[in-house]
């Protein structure tokens, strides 16, 4: 397995992370590399991130086949201001 270099100083908040989270270094150092701005413990699971690209692609495919039920050049408004049109003004 490739390993790396990291200073003492890092490698001891790591840990102390790992240890505060119940988890080993690795599993806290590398979802990082995925979430870099966000906190360890504020990263979704990789169960939670499969599930929302799953409903993610059935909406996708939901709208693929309505789509022939539009009518010819119809372009839907989803502009910020169209979605809170009448919304406590």
């Amino acid at each position: 397995m490739p390993t790396i270099e990291v200073s003492e100083e890092t490698y001891r908040k790591l840990e102390r992370e790992a240890a505060r989270l119940h988890k080993t270094v690795p599993e806290v150092a590398e979802p990082r590399l995925d979430f870099p701005d966000l906190p360890t413990d504020e990263r979704p699971s990789q169960a939670v991130i499969d599930e929302r690209l799953r409903k993610f692609r059935e909406m996708i495919e939901f709208f693929r086949a309505n789509a022939p039920t539009y009518p010819p050049g119809f372009e839907a408004d989803v502009s910020r201001e169209s979605m809170y049109e009448g919304c406590g003004e």
